[in-house]
């Protein structure tokens, strides 16, 4: 059965390995894209954190309310390192896979 199937398609080992190419690029680009959608999240959040700080802390440093200043930005210091954390994680991901696909 397999010599006549490779008689019939002589090419048939061409068209196996071209297809495997496009599956592993394929992989790759969604991986790739995944990564991408994740370091957007993480920079989305991280500054919506910072935002939201800002404002809570606006009127206790006009107001010269150093204690109030310290205990908000250490609550939101505690919301924003996990995402740096993850951030630069995805980044390092990201440049991985971008030098694997230059080899």
């Amino acid at each position: 059965y397999q010599r006549r199937v490779r008689e019939t398609f002589p090419n048939m080992d061409w068209i196996n390995k071209t297809a495997c190419k496009a599956m592993d690029a394929g992989g790759k680009m969604v991986k790739k894209k995944e990564t991408e959608a994740g370091i957007w999240e993480a920079e989305r959040k991280i500054k919506g954190f910072k935002e939201e700080w800002g404002v809570a802390v606006y009127d206790a440093h006009l107001s010269g309310d150093a204690e109030t200043v310290r205990a908000v930005t250490e609550q939101y210091k505690a919301k924003i390192d996990p995402w740096v954390t993850k951030l630069q994680g995805l980044v390092d991901k990201l440049a991985k896979i971008n030098a694997e696909d230059k080899e």
